[in-house]
């Protein structure tokens, strides 16, 4: 469990395909003081299990179908990730409940990282379409942000980023034609699902109710 409060920016310093899945060792420094093997860490966004650690640095197996549902399939060395230790029980929540199980890429089509309005907008896949509003939670890269504009006509979102986010994040350095992780708000897709399989279900009831 995270929250999209991104604690750092870390590099790939190793990447290792040679096995069934793919090895990444990321330079975690300070953030892997009191990380055992077998945590859970957002890694982009992603929930990766910390596989060993050693001085510094942590391994994390990304396995096939994580990588092809996410921008880890293309990171090199020297690639800088977003990374969120996993969340503890009384720690204050800044953003939102966020689970790690990205749900598809969006495609960058414009970002303003410079000047008194950096935001950036991104396509979304047209089955996600519907869990998105404006005013509403998302998560890109892992970074817990606000929906600022959606345009269902043609599937285009954008987000407005904070001084901190630009500095803190990997978001600032994106650019159009850049991939990123997405996970919507899972209270939302609940919501929507859960109302529209009730609709599905009780649509001649409704008619009827509408046509009385």
């Amino acid at each position: 469990m995270f929250t999209g409060i991104v604690a750092a920016v870390c590099a790939v310093i190793r990447i290792d395909e040679t096995g069934p899945a793919i090895g990444l060792n990321v330079e975690l420094g300070s953030l892997s003081d009191g990380l055992v093997e077998g945590s859970s860490v957002s890694v982009n966004g992603v929930c990766l299990t910390a596989s060993h650690i050693e001085n510094g640095e942590a391994t994390f197996f990304v396995v096939p179908a994580t990588a092809n549902l996410t921008n880890l399939e293309s990171c090199n060395v020297g690639s800088r990730v977003n990374i969120e230790r996993s969340l503890k029980f009384g720690s204050e929540i800044g953003g939102h409940v966020l689970s790690g199980h990205i749900c598809d890429v969006v495609r960058v089509v414009d970002a303003s990282n410079n000047g008194k309005e950096p935001a950036i907008s991104f396509e979304v896949p047209e089955e996600w379409c519907r869990f998105l509003f404006p005013k509403g939670f998302i998560a890109l890269n892992g970074v817990s942000l606000t929906l600022a504009e959606f345009d269902r006509n043609t599937n285009i979102g954008s987000v407005n980023l904070i001084p901190d986010t630009l500095e803190r994040t990997n978001l600032g350095s994106v650019a159009p034609g850049d991939l990123l992780n997405l996970e919507v708000d899972s209270q939302t897709q609940s919501i929507v699902e859960t109302t529209e399989s009730f609709l599905r279900g009780n649509f001649e009831w409704i008619r009827s109710l509408l046509q009385s």
